[in-house]
């Protein structure tokens, strides 16, 4: 399933390419947190294990664009998403709690490389 998208659109902002990988680079470091994060915060009881080992965060960087997918990998995280509203959802609430931070400290990076 593919998961949350969010563009990294301070780039356009900046207008350079050697920007994207200030940009792509404070995407990579944030990966790692993100899927330690989603896989604390998960809501559902696991009987497996799989549907939280499998979360992962990925940064990509193609075409000018940043971005950060994240994603559930197994076939049933769909519906761990929007069964009983949302209760067991945990792509969408992480973006929404580390989106800001992680598009503001790529633009941060960007501003401090451009001096």
């Amino acid at each position: 399933m593919k998961g949350i998208i969010v563009e990294d659109t301070i780039i356009e902002w900046y207008d350079g390419p050697e920007w994207d990988d200030v940009a792509y680079d404070e995407f990579v470091k944030a990966e790692k947190q993100l899927e330690s994060q989603m896989k604390e915060d998960a809501k559902w009881q696991d009987r497996t294990g799989m549907a939280r080992e499998s979360l992962t965060a990925r940064a990509f960087h193609e075409d000018g664009v940043v971005t950060m997918s994240l994603e559930h990998g197994v076939g049933y995280g769909f519906w761990l998403e929007v069964i009983q509203n949302g209760r067991f959802a945990i792509l969408g609430p992480t973006m929404e709690t580390h989106g800001r931070r992680l598009t503001y400290n790529a633009w941060r990076r960007i501003k401090n490389a451009r001096g």
